[in-house]
């Protein structure tokens, strides 16, 4: 479970901003959107939020922010001596921030379940600092805290198994969790957090499905043995209005696809070589049948179609049910950037409705997802806390804010928010100048 994060200094987020999870207000307002944390918390948080704004604003900025976290977790114990950290993407449209630390923030819920605090803040070339807190009671209590810039950590005292010695082990371009996290003789806990980042949260990128190098879905398919995972894919096609009926796979015995790179090559010659290249090294071949009729009667037979050969929007689909899907099954967070892309507005209002519901998720599963279709503005199905704003400023920064920021007089939960927000009420629109745009020369 997810409860916020806090970035700064990131890609076109200079300034420190916060995005909550935390269910703001009284709990009877849709209150099957929101869920506690555990029966004895008081703590209450939303099931899904929607993030909007125009083009360049930094939707997926935000969105990016927790993959790049995510990585740097995951993969930062595979970097070398003085080898400059890839994840530190500063804010490049200031001169005093281009060199400066990013600030990573993020507390969430595990398993057990505990909620957690993490934070880092880090350079091109060293992590500045490192902390890690625990909630077993309503305050927190420190874990571990590390000083990058003289090599000092605190312990708390909770903190078990192998520490001071890692510490020695410990590059300065590398996080003590990560390094840890990978030690059988550290602290469970750590462990913990390590699986937590590498298996609750799901991304799925703005990239057009229709040419993805890689189907999630298919994947999950071949290695899935369960006949119901395969059923729960195909009720959610359905449900979906896709047209699919079955679903068919087959092991792949094409020979290796042979390919050449070459210098004069476009950008697009090579992504489209790649994507013939990984679509075919995929073992598991796809095929998604449709009923045959004739005399508008069922012949009782399907046609199978390849999955590429489906529309971008009904790829698209089939890609996010797999996540869809895990997410449920498992109670983890999935994050969409352009959720609308290739898909009808009732499609995109259908996908947050699942998450809403306290029977198709009763995991408590979150769904986070950037998008422009101002349809999901419904004040009747989504919360004022649900809904984010985020609008670059004239220097080239984006600023984050809720719709729960405004006047509770001035935004009451029964105002056309999708009107509102398309009239400019609540900012975060492009600003269009069409006079900027002069007629096109005729060719002489």
């Amino acid at each position: 479970m997810l409860v916020d994060f806090t970035i700064k200094n990131y890609r076109s987020f200079k300034s420190e901003s916060l995005f909550s999870m935390v269910a703001e207000k009284k709990k009877e307002d849709i209150s099957n959107n929101l869920f506690n944390i555990s029966e004895d918390s008081d703590i209450s948080l939303l099931k899904t939020a929607v993030v909007y704004g125009a083009n360049a604003s930094g939707k997926s900025n935000l969105l990016l922010a927790f993959d790049t976290l995510k990585n740097f977790i995951l993969n930062s114990t595979d970097l070398k001596l003085d080898q400059e950290i890839p994840y530190y993407k500063p804010f490049l449209l200031d001169v005093e921030t281009r060199n400066q630390p990013m600030l990573f923030e993020i507390e969430f819920v595990t398993a057990e379940p505990m909620r957690y605090r993490y934070s880092v803040e880090f350079d091109k070339t060293q992590i500045i600092s490192e902390k890690l807190i625990f909630f077993p009671e309503k305050n927190g209590r420190n874990l571990f805290e590390r000083n990058g810039v003289n090599g000092k950590y605190i312990w708390g005292r909770d903190l078990k198994g192998k520490k001071e010695s890692l510490t020695g082990e410990v590059l300065k371009n590398v996080l003590f969790l990560s390094k840890a996290a990978n030690n059988n003789e550290s602290d469970e806990r750590l462990r913990a957090i390590y699986r937590y980042f590498r298996t609750n949260f799901m991304i799925h990128t703005a990239i057009d499905s229709s040419k993805a190098l890689f189907y999630y879905t298919t994947t999950k398919l071949s290695k899935e043995k369960e006949e119901k995972y395969k059923d729960s894919i195909l009720e959610f096609l359905k449900s979906a209005d896709t047209g699919i009926s079955s679903i068919k796979t087959k092991h792949k015995t094409d020979k290796p696809f042979e390919f050449v790179l070459t210098e004069n090559m476009t950008q697009e010659e090579i992504k489209e070589v790649l994507k013939k290249k990984v679509l075919n090294d995929i073992s598991t071949k796809v095929d998604l049948g449709h009923k045959v009729y004739s005399h508008q009667n069922e012949t009782g037979d399907d046609h199978f179609f390849q999955l590429q050969d489906e529309s971008a929007g009904t790829i698209k689909m089939f890609d996010l049910a797999g996540k869809i899907i895990d997410t449920l099954r498992n109670g983890n967070v999935l994050i969409v950037d352009e959720l609308d892309s290739s898909f009808h507005p009732l499609m995109s209002e259908y996908i947050l409705s699942i998450f809403n519901d306290p029977v198709k998720n009763p995991k408590n599963a979150q769904l986070i997802v950037a998008t422009h279709d101002a349809y999901l503005l419904d004040s009747q199905k989504l919360r004022r806390d649900q809904i984010w704003f985020v609008e670059k400023d004239k220097y080239g920064a984006s600023n984050l804010y809720s719709l729960d920021e405004f006047e509770k007089s001035e935004v009451r939960k029964n105002v056309p928010f999708d009107r509102w927000y398309l009239s400019g009420r609540f900012g975060a629109l492009p600003l269009i100048d069409k006079k900027l745009f002069s007629a096109v020369e005729e060719k002489e």
